[in-house]
């Protein structure tokens, strides 16, 4: 049986009960490392309303708030693949499909309630700090190819 993520038990904990419809707090409270109610507390000043859905655009709003970006990666059909194909990337990833938002940290996505692997994915983002250098594909893949030919 799969243990859940550290990570996510620490979120879901501090959730109140009385919350629906979170799983954008949730994923911001993952991929940015911040309390749950910081998270929450940023989603609210950028426009989300309580207990409902959070736009793309509020959400984009929040992550600037706490000095993160959203940078687009490829175009992923569901999320299982999503799962299956970026489990080795090293910053965190935000997946937003048809009316839902996860995380994938340490290779597993992470995210609150029903999970399914077939639902339909509207976008996939890697988030970083605002400023910070990151990790390419095209680099991630030159870095690979440098490391098998030292290694040969």
């Amino acid at each position: 049986m799969n243990t859940p993520h550290p990570a996510l038990q620490k979120a879901l904990s501090e959730r109140p009960v009385s919350e629906r419809s979170d799983c954008a707090v949730v994923a911001l409270a993952l991929v940015t490392d911040v309390p749950y109610l910081v998270a929450h507390q940023a989603l609210a000043l950028s426009g989300r309303k309580p207990r409902s859905r959070t736009s793309p655009d509020v959400f984009e709003t929040a992550l600037g708030a706490l000095g993160f970006e959203a940078v687009a990666m490829g175009r992923y059909r569901t999320f299982l693949r999503v799962e299956r194909v970026l489990c080795t990337w090293p910053e965190p990833i935000l997946v937003w499909g048809h009316n839902h938002v996860a995380a994938l940290l340490d290779g597993r996505l992470l995210e609150d309630g029903e999970f399914s692997p077939l639902r339909r994915v509207l976008g996939v983002y890697r988030i970083r700090r605002i400023g910070a250098p990151g990790i390419s594909p095209a680099g991630r893949t030159r870095r690979r190819v440098e490391a098998r030919e030292v290694a040969a």
